[in-house]
């Protein structure tokens, strides 16, 4: 049969031609009585679906229920069920925590000694070259943050300083601590340089005031045979935990005076935290 034409076709098991009239209510009732599927399936792909129920039942008649074509089986829409809302169940609100406002961490590399402070001859070296290291310092209960050191070949002297940030209040209270009982402290980085036990541990006057928190003391200690002596000052300045050694031969007086060196040092310190 040809595609293109619409008015006529032929069933397939039969040559007599099913045809309807250009006029979509002139139908050929006597074909579409009879089961001829093909023609009303022909039917619907020309007409709109609720059209073609309506010209089948005005112009034959009323069909069966067996004869409606399963393209135009109306469908039922599911009843919807009324269910009752489910009550919503108010939940507390947790507690708001205030997040604590992030401190300003000092560069504490400026704070440090450098050595056009000190007298001329004095070269800069590691403390750790001498047994001063930072796992020293953490077992004696410091946590250094920066380190400075300095010293006199000649002279024997050398200059060693240390500063840890400390931004809890916990951490300020364990280095107060110590500076209110540096001797333990004193004997443990002595003896991580590899002198013998201080002798004569006592304390230094006049640095009581030098920051929020302050103490010091002086102790001789032998080293390759030698006697030298020590000054330890502690101090805290804010949320910044600092600690000097000056050593020096005991027969000796130190090049800058320690008193000096650690007002220098606690100047610096409190000046990064302004």
């Amino acid at each position: 049969m040809e595609a293109d034409r619409l008015d006529t076709w032929t069933h397939p098991t039969s040559a007599e031609p099913i045809g309807f009239s250009s006029h979509p209510t002139q139908l050929d009732c006597a074909a579409m009585q009879e089961d001829r599927p093909i023609s009303r399936i022909r039917l619907a792909a020309w007409v709109r679906p609720t059209l073609a129920l309506a010209l089948l039942g005005q112009a034959c008649g009323p069909l069966s229920a067996t004869e409606v074509p399963a393209t135009f089986a109306a469908t039922e829409s599911p009843t919807a069920t009324e269910s009752a809302m489910p009550t919503a169940t108010p939940r507390p609100r947790p507690a708001l925590t205030p997040t604590p406002r992030p401190t300003a961490t000092p560069d504490l590399d400026r704070a440090g000694l450098r050595t056009e402070d000190l007298p001329a001859g004095f070269e800069s070296f590691q403390p750790a070259d001498i047994g001063l290291n930072s796992a020293l310092l953490r077992d004696a209960g410091l946590d250094p943050w920066t380190t400075f050191g300095f010293r006199h070949p000649s002279r024997f002297q050398f200059v060693v300083g240390f500063a840890s940030w400390l931004p809890v209040p916990t951490s300020r209270e364990a280095f107060d601590s110590m500076v209110r009982a540096p001797e333990p402290l004193a004997r443990a980085l002595l003896a991580g340089a590899g002198a013998s036990a201080p002798q004569g541990i006592r304390p230094m006057t006049g640095l009581e005031d030098l920051a929020d928190s302050a103490g010091a003391v002086t102790a001789d200690f032998l080293y390759a045979g030698v006697w030298f002596r020590a000054d330890l000052v502690l101090f805290r300045q804010g949320s910044v935990g600092a600690l000097l050694l000056v050593g020096y031969p005991a027969w000796d007086r130190p090049l800058m005076a320690t008193t000096a060196l650690a007002e220098l040092f606690q100047a610096r310190v409190e000046a990064l935290q302004e």
